[in-house]
């Protein structure tokens, strides 16, 4: 072992992402029912999405060790139908004579949009319920700033509309502990669990023990028998959610999911955090020159929280009772000190403490609803809520730094996107999420106004019956396609709207990585969906037509991408709804040329390019040919091609 390695390689101890240990998590969970003699399977399936962009490929790495262990990891097409899947595990009870296990452990995963996205699937399978040796863990990835979303997402608040507990894991280590733990109260409760995952966490690594629980999970009265069952009404189903809640609560008492440090007596501030903003906390107080040991000096009790909702009564409670002011540090909207409050109303006066967080007891704002929360702003309000004598001794907090510089965003070097976002003169486009949606008022582009994953153009269908416009482009991404654009398409056909679509097919889902669509999507078979579900007119422009020269159904054209302008003046002409699928491969997926054909003087001279005239009279004469006083539509077929187009490019392209 090198020396590099001994000095890293600590047993029992690995540095790893949080992605990478919510990936490890069914193979923890595997191996905790093995060792407690149940026979059980568990089964992934989600939707990638930042912070969860890696998750799948996590989650590939590791295909043979979950073969080994009997866990399937199957990317779901879109949420909502990766949620269903995720339900239909938790029906294995209902079927055990056809059932090779006794239970099946699952877990979903989605970023914020995603969430909104599946919660009719959560509503019902959470009123459902799981099974006693199943259970579901939901990871919620959360873009608190929107870093890479086109809204901040606080995802809490959609799990407490489904009636689903929330775990706010505070740090890497916190995901594997409370992983199990949230399975486990998923079994005992028969609610599904929602799982935090909030950018600056599950991006961020650290050294973490990836090892069995440190002790046996102690169970409330009444676990395990609120799950899943047969015959069940609505009316049955919404009168045990308000029970699964109380037991959940219980299983985060009686597993330790909370925890108490600083002053453990009587203090001038307890401070009560989860997640994100636990760590904010340690920070916060690091920058006063204390720690969660030193912190009693100061007369501060600190309370970590697991379980942000519903909130465990009794804990907080005693915690309360002991302090004479209640700081609840959380970004976004409040949860804790909502819940805070209405828990402690009850208190008799002489132990109620006030209670601060978005404002301060004076009512003024202390804490931001809006942005980010960082250690800087927790520092000056522990230091607003302590008495002036406990103040003493502590650091002066620094300036705040200076806002960090920015700059527009823009395509990777040989993105297709930056060919296929151009538009004819005089005409205008909408998009929809993607790496395209950086185009949005880019110079040159006349591209505005964006929807929702899978509504692209569909905004179209509301605002044309009042405009005197009588076309638009609309861009869409070929993962948008597979994952639910296409029903948009299917909207402005049966709307009769005038416009057309430009799916941008680069055989990846270029956003989250690169990785390849989870189905079996093609030109041609876009081609042919179009047509069969009623598109006035189909193109394809391709970098290379030859290789598809031969595969496209009747009445789709193939041309080159030099002449993707002709097209579009061409398609904005007819009526209806017409489709551009523009194919070029991703840069990042393209394979590499042989090493062992570089030039070398062996291969003789190399021919010298044609001059910049000759180049541009040859693409012009192309596209003189494909105008439309030529008639693209009747052209004659040149050898090879299936319809009118030509199947070979220009003379030179660019």
């Amino acid at each position: 072992m090198s020396d590099l390695a001994q000095r890293f390689d600590v047993p029992g101890m690995r540095v790893m992402s949080g992605t990478e240990v919510l990936a490890e998590l069914p193979l923890l969970m595997a191996a905790h029912d093995a060792a407690r003699g149940m026979r059980t399977g568990g089964y992934v399936s989600g939707y990638r999405g930042s912070p969860l962009a890696q998750f799948d490929r996590a989650l590939e790495r590791r295909a043979e060790a979950f073969a080994e262990a009997g866990i399937v990891a199957r990317p779901g097409l879109n949420e909502d139908l990766a949620a269903t899947a995720v339900w239909g595990t938790q029906q294995s009870g209902l079927y055990p004579r056809t059932m090779s296990v006794e239970g099946i452990f699952a877990m979903w995963y989605g970023k914020g949009p995603g969430v909104d996205r599946a919660m009719d699937v959560f509503r019902h399978a959470n009123a459902a319920g799981t099974d006693p040796r199943g259970g579901v863990l939901a990871l919620m990835g959360d873009d608190h700033l929107a870093v890479s979303s086109t809204l901040p997402h606080q995802t809490e608040h959609d799990m407490i509309a489904a009636m689903i507990p929330v775990i706010a894991p505070g740090g890497v280590q916190d995901y594997a502990r409370f992983g199990l733990l949230g399975w486990e109260m998923s079994r005992a409760s028969g609610a599904w669990v929602g799982f935090k995952c909030q950018t600056e966490l599950v991006e961020s690594s650290a050294s973490v023990a990836l090892a069995p629980l440190s002790r046996e999970v102690v169970l409330p009265e009444g676990a395990g028998t609120l799950g899943l069952r047969a015959g069940d009404t609505p009316a049955v189903q919404e009168a045990r959610l308000y029970r699964k809640l109380q037991i959940a609560q219980e299983f985060a008492r009686l597993n330790g999911l909370a925890r108490d440090t600083g002053a453990q007596g009587p203090a001038a501030l307890g401070i009560v955090a989860a997640g994100k903003s636990w760590l904010d906390v340690l920070e916060a107080l690091a920058l006063l020159v204390l720690t969660e040991e030193t912190a009693s000096a100061a007369g501060i009790a600190l309370r970590k929280l697991g379980l942000v909702w519903p909130v465990e009564p009794a804990g907080l409670a005693a915690f309360a009772a002991r302090a004479e002011r209640v700081l609840v540090v959380e970004e976004k909207r409040g949860l804790i000190e909502d819940q805070a409050r209405a828990l402690l109303y009850d208190l008799p006066a002489d132990t109620r403490p006030a209670i601060a967080g978005k404002t301060g007891p004076d009512g003024a704002p202390l804490l931001p609803a809006t942005g980010g929360l960082g250690p800087l702003a927790v520092a000056r309000a522990i230091l607003a809520l302590l008495p002036p004598a406990r103040r003493e001794g502590l650091a002066p907090l620094p300036h705040s730094p200076a806002p960090a510089r920015t700059r527009e965003p823009y395509f990777c070097a040989g993105c297709p996107h930056a060919t296929s976002t151009r538009l004819p003169e005089g005409s205008r486009a909408t998009t929809g999420i993607g790496c395209h949606m950086m185009m949005i008022d880019a110079p040159g582009r006349n591209t505005s106004t964006f929807t929702q994953m899978g509504g692209e153009g569909v905004s179209w269908l509301g605002l044309s019956p009042f405009s005197s416009e009588e076309h638009i482009f609309v861009n869409m991404g070929d993962g948008t396609y597979e994952h639910s654009g296409v029903l948009a398409i299917r909207a402005a056909i049966a709307g009769r709207v005038n416009a057309t679509y430009k799916i941008l097919y680069n055989d990846a889902v270029a956003m989250t990585g690169g990785q390849p669509h989870d189905g079996p999507l093609t030109v041609p078979r876009i081609a042919a969906q179009m047509l069969a579900e009623g598109a006035a007119r189909v193109a394809v422009v391709a970098e290379q037509p030859a290789r598809l020269a031969g595969q496209l159904p009747g009445g789709v054209s193939l041309d080159h991408r030099d002449l993707l302008d002709a097209v579009q003046r061409d398609l904005r002409r007819v009526k209806g709804v017409t489709v551009i699928i523009y194919d070029q491969v991703l840069r990042r997926r393209k394979a590499p040329p042989p090493q062992d054909r570089r030039p070398s003087r062996a291969d003789g001279p190399r021919r010298r390019p044609a001059p910049s005239s000759t180049r541009r009279s040859a693409k012009a004469a192309a596209i003189a040919r494909s105008s439309p006083g030529a008639s693209r539509w009747s052209r004659s077929k040149p050898s090879g091609a299936r319809n009118g187009g030509s199947t070979n490019p220009p003379a030179m392209s660019t």
